[in-house]
């Protein structure tokens, strides 16, 4: 007879096999089974909201995570998670907050920072989501997706050298974040500097050659080029 201990065990090892995959379907129902065993497991109601979450059932994803934060309330994963849930249902305001207490247990939670930026950047607030990205990368420079987040938010507020910048750090990381190199060289074109613009959309297209978007902004600088050229 299989200890209930054993039973976990086996539980968790279900569960990985299919976290692993990204197969999301069933880990509602192991987790379950896990909570059936092991009523006060708050890490089996996190990632059971995890799936939820992942499988757009935002409602259900919630209640698990009020569980599991009754169970533990400095249970910063959770809080993150819950952030992540109400950023999904657009409730940005709502997303801060969660944020905001997984950081007032542990303000280098480089994750609730960077999610928190994400949250301020979609509610229109770029200076602030700028302050949260800064602080997120005191903690992690190699993260590309922050370098570029921030490079965006600084590219709205018309500060395009220092959007270049950011995206250079992200490029620095991966020189072929294909989304980096668009937005440098649309920085470069709204600085006039349409070679260097072309340049950037020219390594863009090596990526992806078929980019509409991206053949139709080249195009736009050749023509200024051109124009400037011909004045």
């Amino acid at each position: 007879m299989v200890s209930t201990s054993n039973k976990i065990v086996i539980l968790w090892n279900e569960f990985h096999k299919f976290y692993g995959k990204k197969d999301f379907k069933k880990i509602p129902e192991i987790m379950d089974k896990i909570i059936q065993i092991k009523y006060d497991d708050q890490y089996a109601y996190m990632y059971k909201a995890y799936a939820l979450d992942e499988l757009k059932q935002y409602e259900e994803s919630l209640k698990c995570l009020d569980i599991a934060l009754n169970i533990d309330k400095k249970f910063i994963r959770a809080l993150n998670i819950k952030g992540c849930v109400f950023v999904n249902l657009k409730k940005f305001n709502k997303a801060i907050q969660c944020y905001d207490k997984a950081l007032e247990i542990d303000p280098t939670y480089f994750r609730a920072l960077a999610n928190k930026g994400n949250a301020l950047y979609e509610l229109g607030r770029f200076d602030e989501s700028i302050q949260c990205y800064d602080k997120a990368l005191e903690i992690d420079l190699k993260d590309k997706k922050i370098s570029y987040r921030k490079g965006n938010a600084c590219f709205i507020l018309e500060k395009f050298n220092k959007a270049i910048q950011c995206y250079d750090k992200a490029l620095e990381i991966d020189p072929t974040y294909f989304r980096a190199l668009a937005n440098k060289g649309n920085a470069f074109y709204e600085l006039d500097r349409f070679d260097e613009s072309i340049q950037c959309y020219d390594k863009a297209l090596e990526i992806d050659p078929r980019n509409n978007q991206i053949l139709e902004s080249k195009k736009e600088a050749l023509i200024r080029k051109n124009r400037d050229i011909d004045n």
